[in-house]
């Protein structure tokens, strides 16, 4: 009972916080895009801090701070709370490639989506290349790019098959993959749950990958290569 309670109440508190954070941060990015991600980020950590969830970010290159035209891939989606996750890590400008469904929840989506937000409907094909293209032409002219692999959260913690896409985007852009994944998000909120539990969340960077010179034909062996690296790493995990 008291853990209903308490998740009552975090829910309770998100929904308080958010617009009151969000409705400014979402007013300050059409005057800035830095000023707007800024606020959304002290929103994210402010929930985080508040949520009893601390964060830690294992960055030895410190690819988030410095990369250029970098797209940075998540290799394992398992909860809801990455969204926030990202929003606090990320200390710099950066675009995001965002499903519609997420883009049109209230306030977060909505501010996400307007932050250098790349929005598609999977239901629309067509709709979605152009949008996809957009992102390529925002990362081959120096931008940065965050993104899931998988497109969709695990129900039970194992790697969902991966999407060619962020792999053909990179090639075409001649960019910096950047391989991220977390670790912990999924024991605080699990696919299905709504009970929020106090962690600890950890996010690696892992050495990234260059694909200029690369080309389509080298897309599967990336594909193959990212996916190596995330089952190393959720190996390492739960030996942690």
């Amino acid at each position: 009972m008291s853990k209903t309670l308490r998740s009552i109440g975090k829910w309770a508190e998100i929904s308080l916080l958010t617009p009151l954070w969000l409705t400014p941060g979402l007013a300050a990015t059409w005057l800035s895009q830095e000023w707007g991600q800024a606020l959304t980020q002290h929103w994210a950590r402010t929930l985080l801090r508040r949520l009893g969830i601390t964060v830690e970010t294992c960055d030895p290159g410190g690819f988030l701070h410095t990369g250029e035209r970098c797209i940075f891939v998540h290799l394992n989606q398992s909860s809801l709370l990455e969204a926030l996750l990202w929003a606090a890590i990320v200390p710099r400008r950066m675009g995001r490639v965002l499903n519609i469904e997420f883009a049109l929840l209230p306030f977060i989506g909505w501010t996400l989506a307007a932050q250098d937000g790349f929005v598609i409907r999977r239901q629309s094909p067509g709709q979605a290349k152009a949008r996809l293209q957009q992102a390529v032409d925002y990362v081959r002219s120096g931008g940065n790019l965050i993104l899931s692999i998988e497109g969709r959260r695990s129900e039970d913690g194992s790697l969902s098959p991966y999407k060619k896409g962020p792999v053909v985007m990179a090639i075409e852009a001649g960019a910096t993959l950047v391989p991220l994944t977390t670790h912990g998000l999924r024991e605080c909120l699990p696919f299905g749950a709504w009970r929020i539990a106090p962690g600890h969340a950890k996010v690696v960077v892992h050495e990234p990958i260059e694909t200029r010179g690369l080309g389509y034909e080298d897309r599967d062996e990336l594909v193959a290569r990212l996916r190596t690296i995330a089952e190393e790493a959720l190996a390492d995990g739960r030996r942690e």
